[in-house]
């Protein structure tokens, strides 16, 4: 595979990919599946399914395990890069422009079709997904249980991804337990990742105790809440409202909010949202933008050695017949609850005739 290539298509996904993780998902459909085919639609679900049950940005962690499958870590880690890092270092920016950009307020009016626009990524993305996955009657089945469940329960609110994924399939596999058959697999997890990810959340959490520095505060919250939140942006948002706004007051509510919705018109993960809101504790061009690096590549770090464990662990049992009976149930799971939040989302747009012709354009 020519990494070239690959990099310059993942910048190209970076640079369509506006919103939450969810409208992520279906630039990686379009892009990655459809067009340049690095991997199978069923494939892309799998991912997107393993990495909903794990702590960190899922849809980070989706595209830096489809570098990995292609060219092992280091292709992995150009990957983050190129998909991460334009987005740090602009929110950083932006938290140094600020008190600029809070005297013109022209710029909100840039974000009026955004969201129409990330929803019509999540409509694609379940229509491309969708069509590919579903085989036969049981798959159409299985999957219409599964969106009425995810429609009943929907406001468990992050909790309804694991439960949903993990009974996807459980019950696929009891369905078809007849197939199974003793199986041995011999594994050989790279402990030394999962071993980094404890070790750097303890090392922080002393030095934070210790030193009791305002760096250091930050950096520890930012890299907790990397190992701690299980989904995307829209997740974090209410703990560093709670943490950095209320209690710690590194920034106002207003400018962290501000700074929220700018976010949203800058391509790539939400997670980045992290930089502004490191940068914006402190003053001075330099400081802010090593504050803001710093901050955006702590709260991505977690999920990414938590990548490096699970990318080559999961390549190993996934030639195991229970396995991937396990992971058609989730595979099928996975694609009702794009398709719910893809209706979800469509039907809370506002009323009006021009956001809605952009969603159909």
């Amino acid at each position: 595979m020519n990494w070239i290539k690959f990099l310059k298509d993942v910048w190209i996904v970076m640079l369509s990919s506006y919103g939450g993780p969810e409208a992520h998902f279906g630039v990686f459909a379009n892009i990655l599946v459809d067009k340049k085919k690095y991997l199978t639609a069923e494939e892309l679900l799998q991912n997107i399914a393993v990495y909903s049950l794990v702590p960190g940005p899922t849809s980070t962690q989706t595209i830096v395990a489809i570098g990995y499958k292609i060219g092992g870590p280091i292709l992995a880690l150009l990957t983050f890069i190129v998909w991460a890092l334009p987005a740090i270092v602009i929110m950083s920016l932006i938290a140094f422009l600020f008190p600029l950009i809070k005297e013109n307020t022209q710029w909100i009016k840039v974000l009026t079709y955004l969201p129409p626009l990330a929803v019509s990524f999540i409509i694609v993305g379940a229509m491309t997904l969708g069509k590919k996955v579903f085989k036969g009657v049981e798959s159409y089945i299985f999957f219409s249980i599964f969106l009425f469940l995810g429609y009943t329960f929907i406001d468990l609110g992050f909790w309804l991804y694991p439960i949903l994924l993990i009974g996807g399939g459980l019950s696929y596999l009891a369905k078809n337990y007849q197939l199974l058959k003793p199986e041995k697999l011999t594994i050989t997890p790279k402990w030394q990742y999962l071993i980094a990810v404890i070790l750097i959340a303890g090392i922080l959490a002393i030095l934070s105790q210790v030193l009791n520095n305002s760096f250091f505060t930050l950096f520890e919250a930012f890299y907790r809440y990397g190992y701690t939140v299980i989904g995307g942006g829209q997740i974090v948002v209410p703990m560093m409202i709670t943490e950095l706004v209320e209690t710690l007051q590194f920034l106002s509510l207003s400018d962290f909010l501000s700074g929220y919705a700018i976010d949203q018109a800058i391509p790539g993960p939400l997670f980045s949202f992290a930089s502004f809101v490191g940068a914006s504790a402190f003053d001075g061009f330099l400081l802010q933008m090593f504050a803001g690096i710093i901050s955006g590549l702590l709260i991505f770090l977690p999920g990414i050695l938590l990548v490096f464990f699970i990318a080559p662990l999961f390549k190993e049992i996934s030639n195991l017949k229970s396995v991937q009976l396990f992971l058609k149930g989730v595979t099928l799971a996975a694609a009702s609850l794009m398709v719910l939040i893809a209706i979800i989302q469509f039907v809370r747009l506002p009323l009006f005739w021009d956001v809605w012709a952009v969603v159909i354009i």
